[in-house]
């Protein structure tokens, strides 16, 4: 089994494909690039190669076609293919070795393909490349080819629609202008998901390189760049440049941590790079590929593993700055490009994430600049602004029943999957955390200003927190009070209230919290959403939207809640020797897990059904929380 791969730029644009099949979804694609506002779109969609030597010819690439045929099929030719550093395909024909490397440049909507090719006679290599211009969540059908190709010294300039284009540098390539369109491109997994599969593509022309007896080397560049943009300027080396990089991630967070090196953690440092942007509005974060924009809460819960554990504080600060301008109303926008408000804990995750930067840099600069949108927060929540209020005891009030504000935020047909509404357990535990940590960023600025009201609320969730949602009856927390009823589910949104900075239970009730999580919700590779004895449980993640929605939250399997629980167990146990040793342990089994998956990234969720990785194929929060729960592991 081969899992798919993907490369980045910093930029938003990717690369991804499965490595034996080609593309089997809609969102793979050589070159997939973004708008300003982060929507994507596919330029690049494949190359079909295939190589003649003595009379034969012998397909390296495989395309999937309406009701699943191969055409070409080279599957047999393939004989390894390594993701340790970035894709690398080996094929072995008679008498010739082809290896097939890719990546993409740093910053620049570049993907770089390199052939390197040890033949014992002569043979010739050749490439057909497949372009369309569409949104990367939409399939397209074509009539007719409406290409413009320019031939220029060493390049292809192909113009896809009025304002977007690709130029094609050939080095070592003839190339034979021939646009054609194929049809009924099919890619399963998107039929699997309830999607349409089938799709036409538009052949440019025809590459064709001579390969000599000996070892040579065939280089094919496709850059990307909208109607006003310039050419971006090429890296000579763009493969070691690539592999450079990378080693400087790694050894940044090894060896400036002071922690041991693993196969799993130089995974995680290669894999949260992913989701790092530059984009026109500042430092951004994808939450995870392929289908998802950066998001306000998975921003902030990822922080401190992309960003603190890894060192890169001037990005951290930046990004800070960034979002501290789009407070509204005490909240702060899950999709910052589209503005939508709905999301209750963002704000308070924004707080733990400068919180953690602050430990680290003591910029109290950044702390002056963005304490009035802190404030701001506990102004709106004092005046039940978008039906979220303080009650008499101090808790978070949420009165939106059908709008799904907490993560658990899977609706089906307008209605909450998971309703949360009411006082939610971790959004208790988070508005905590909130209040402490704006009270003693306010004392180290000097600023005594609203600070009674603050430290009154803590005092008071304090008191009546435990009183309030430990159910004597499981051992553990209620997932939610509203009015008279408490809600007895067994989930993990306690653990999440065990892991923040500030404890709101006694360490006995963590300590029974943790026992009854580990019985009820714990996996090798991620927490279960609802514990199985419980009669809503769903067993099972996979079908259309809606059925996949049905589950989602509901007993699926997810990993950052993993590194919650890594976090939780350490903080919860001082630290202690037995409690290093059970994280530790729990590290060791997610890496045998991942090694037996043949996994290269840690994927947004786990089906409960088969116990393997499933929804997007690289998530932010899933690798930032366990690599920021190694680095806890090792801290003093």
């Amino acid at each position: 089994m081969y899992q798919e791969y993907l490369i980045t730029n910093a930029r938003g644009a990717y690369s991804s494909a499965d490595p034996l099949y080609g593309n089997t979804r809609k969102y793979h694609g050589l070159l997939v690039v973004p708008d300003a506002g982060l929507n994507r779109f596919c330029a690049v969609n494949r190359l079909e190669e295939w190589i003649e030597a003595e009379g034969k010819q012998y397909p390296l690439s495989t395309n999937v076609y309406k009701n699943g045929g191969l055409y070409p099929d080279g599957r047999k030719q393939l004989k390894q293919f390594d993701l340790v550093t970035y894709p690398v395909w080996t094929y072995q024909l008679d008498g010739i070795e082809i290896k097939k490397s890719q990546v993409m440049q740093h910053g620049h909507n570049r993907v770089v393909v390199r052939y390197g090719i040890s033949s014992e006679g002569e043979a010739t290599l050749n490439i057909m490349p497949f372009v369309t211009w569409r949104s990367m969540h939409a399939v397209r059908r074509i009539e007719q080819p409406a290409l413009i190709q320019i031939r220029e010294e060493g390049s292809i300039l192909i113009r896809l629609e009025e304002t977007h284009f690709v130029r094609m540098h050939l080095h070592g390539f003839r190339y034979l202008e021939d646009p054609d369109v194929y049809r009924d491109f099919y890619y399963p997994e998107e039929q699997l998901r309830g999607y349409d599969a089938l799709e036409d593509l538009i052949k440019t022309g025809l590459l064709q390189a001579r390969v000599p007896a000996g070892h040579s080397e065939f280089t094919l560049v496709f850059d990307y760049f909208g109607g006003s943009e310039a050419p971006d300027e090429m890296t000579r080396q763009p493969f070691t440049d690539f592999s450079n990089r990378l080693q400087q991630l790694s050894d940044s967070y090894h060896d400036d941590n002071s922690v041991p090196r693993t196969p799993l953690t130089e995974m995680l440092v290669r894999q949260t790079d992913q989701f790092i942007l530059s984009t026109a509005a500042g430092p951004s974060v994808i939450a995870g590929y392929h289908w998802f924009e950066d998001w306000g809460r998975d921003t902030f819960i990822s922080f401190p593993g992309l960003f603190i554990a890894t060192r890169r504080f001037e990005e951290a600060r930046a990004l800070l700055v960034r979002w501290a301008g789009l407070f509204r109303e005490g909240l702060l926008p899950n999709r910052p490009f589209v503005q939508d408000y709905n999301s209750i804990d963002a704000v308070f995750w924004y707080a733990v994430a400068l919180w953690r930067y602050i430990q680290e840099t003591d910029d109290l600069k950044l702390v002056r600049e963005v304490m009035p949108a802190l404030e701001s927060v506990i102004h709106a929540m004092e005046n039940g602004t978008n039906n979220i209020s303080i009650d008499e005891d101090g808790f978070i009030v949420d009165r939106n029943t059908p709008s799904a504000l907490t993560w658990m935020d899977a609706k089906i047909d307008g209605v909450a999957v998971t309703d949360r509404s009411g006082r939610a357990v971790e959004i208790q535990a988070l508005w905590y955390n909130f209040l402490k940590i704006t009270v003693q960023l306010k004392d180290r600025i000097n600023d005594q200003t609203h600070m009674t009201r603050a430290r009154a609320l803590t005092a008071s969730l304090e008191r009546v927190f435990e009183d309030t949602f430990f159910n004597p009856d499981t051992g553990c927390l209620y997932d939610r009070v509203l009015d008279d009823r408490k809600d007895p589910a067994i989930r993990p949104n306690q653990v999440i209230a065990l892991a923040l900075p500030f404890l709101l239970t006694g360490k006995r009730t963590a300590k029974r919290v943790l026992a009854v999580c580990m019985h009820e919700l714990l996996t090798d590779s991620g927490l279960r959403t609802l514990s199985p004895n419980d009669p809503a449980y769903k067993g099972e993640y996979s079908g259309d939207q809606k059925t996949r929605d049905s589950a989602y939250h509901q007993g699926t399997i997810w990993p950052f809640l993993l590194g919650h629980y890594m976090t939780a167990v350490l903080q919860v146990n001082a630290y202690s020797k037995k409690s290093r040793n059970e994280v530790a342990d729990l590290f060791d089994r997610l890496e045998k897990k991942l090694q037996a998956d043949e996994v290269r990234y840690l994927s947004e969720l786990y089906d409960p059904a088969t116990m393997k990785p499933t929804g997007c194929i690289s998530q932010a929060w899933s690798a930032a929380t366990i690599l920021d729960a190694y680095l806890m592991l090792y801290s003093s």
